[in-house]
């Protein structure tokens, strides 16, 4: 292929980033809209999987690209709990009035009640799988996203991942597992229980205990036989040194009376002295909707401020 070609194809690169972020950011619409009954028919889960989407306020009204933010609920939620519980719409709304927040399609997939969006141990769900090779192919090709025109939007440069809690904790995990995917992570209260945890009635309850054995094994010495190596804690401690400039941005943010702050502070501090390029937030707050809520325009704000040529 000749240089000229070479060059032609950069410029119109270059010049579908800049339409795109040159565009007004509220159009005709002033409001986002929000599909809930909504589903992806899985081969690998052998299963429907519902999940939700938030549309921008240009969406229907431009023909443009748009990037994406995973939204991923907590324990025992669904993929209703961002709508309904943490008002994404409105949040969302609000968010994109900021000229420095690219609009974006957020979407929220069902997470299972309390898999921590992994692949189980028993093999009854592999829900990892899923995600990775159905979910996240599927979804970007429904809706008019900038993957579809790769490669003028190379791969993961306009995609993030976020998540509260359980959802946190798949956030990072995804982030750490698949690096080249996501221009960035943002966990809040991210559920980075260790075997170390200061909370061992919590990780030794019967019905806990019960639930984890298909995701992690059974109990070994006290622990579930692959708990350790799938940790967030030991993610980031074996974390190949080379690929630590392809990490994508991390942010954690927890709240001052989280009962999960210690374990946040204990991933902070494990991919500081990494060298990861994480940040941490502590606000006022516990583990609940409130906090979340005030979280989730970080979060947006974050992504946005990542995707590349922001």
């Amino acid at each position: 292929m000749s240089s000229r070609h070479h060059n032609i194809v950069g410029c119109f690169a270059l010049f579908l980033t800049l339409l795109f972020f040159a565009q007004p950011h509220q159009t005709l619409a002033q409001h986002g809209t929000t599909h809930t009954n909504l589903s992806i028919s899985s081969e690998i889960l052998g299963q429907e999987v519902p999940y939700s989407v938030y549309l921008p306020p240009s969406y229907h009204t431009s023909e443009r690209p748009y990037p994406v933010l995973y939204l991923l609920h907590g324990a025992w939620g669904n993929y209703l709990d961002w709508v309904y519980f943490g008002d994404v719409q409105h949040i969302a709304d609000e968010a994109f009035k900021d000229p420095s927040i690219p609009e974006m399609i957020i979407v929220m997939p069902d997470g299972f009640v309390d898999i921590f969006y992994q692949n189980q141990h028993d093999g009854s769900l592999d829900y990892e799988d899923f995600f990775v090779e159905e979910f996240i192919p599927e979804i970007e090709q429904t809706y008019r996203t900038m993957a579809q025109q790769e490669p003028l939007y190379p791969e993961g440069q306009y995609r993030s991942i976020s998540g509260l809690s359980m959802g946190g904790y798949g956030a990072m995990y995804y982030a750490l597992k698949y690096p080249e995917m996501f221009s960035s992570a943002y966990s809040m209260s991210g559920g980075f229980v260790s075997p170390n945890t200061e909370y061992p009635s919590w990780y030794n309850e019967d019905d806990v205990n019960e639930r984890f054995e298909s995701i992690w094994g059974p109990m070994v010495n006290g622990v579930h036989q692959n708990f350790d190596q799938n940790t967030i804690q030991t993610l980031s401690e074996t974390f190949p040194e080379d690929q630590i400039p392809m990490l994508p941005v991390l942010y954690i943010d927890c709240g001052d009376d989280d009962w999960l702050l210690p374990d946040n502070l204990e991933v902070f501090d494990i991919m500081r002295d990494r060298g990861f390029n994480v940040e941490l937030r502590i606000n006022d707050g516990a583990h609940n909707q409130e906090y979340w809520r005030a979280a989730l325009p970080k979060a947006i704000r974050v992504a946005g401020h990542s995707f590349r040529g922001w």
